[in-house]
């Protein structure tokens, strides 16, 4: 009974040292890419009399994003309505019993000028 605690001892002992390591070298790799990001953005400073151009994209993409998804949900809006128009429209046609040629366009939807260029 007593070897299998010391077995366990030994094995959580191994583990955490284990564990440990990986941290350390985690660390060290993560302070790595911080220092080299920072050096990236002294040389552009340096180089350039300007800050590095990715902390500006990144604000900037943020606030598209933002807005584009204000955008997306209001376009949705209107598409659902346009879908009821069409449907309406539809049963219309039907209705009547028109039904347009050329594939549903009217003749003389486009300019026919710009075709013969």
């Amino acid at each position: 009974m007593r070897l299998m605690e010391n077995e366990m001892e030994r094995m959580a002992e191994q583990h955490r040292r284990e564990i440990t390591k990986r941290h350390r070298q985690y660390r060290s790799e993560m302070t790595g890419l911080q220092v080299d990001i920072a050096t990236r953005d002294k040389y552009i400073k340096d180089m350039t009399g300007q800050p590095s151009m990715d902390k500006e994209e990144d604000d900037d993409e943020e606030d598209e994003n933002e807005e584009d998804d204000d955008d997306d949900e209001e376009e949705d809006d209107d598409d659902e309505e346009e879908d009821d128009d069409d449907e309406e429209d539809e049963d219309d046609d039907e209705e009547s019993g028109e039904s347009l040629p050329f594939g549903g366009f009217e003749r003389g939807w486009y300019d026919e000028s710009e075709e013969s260029s």
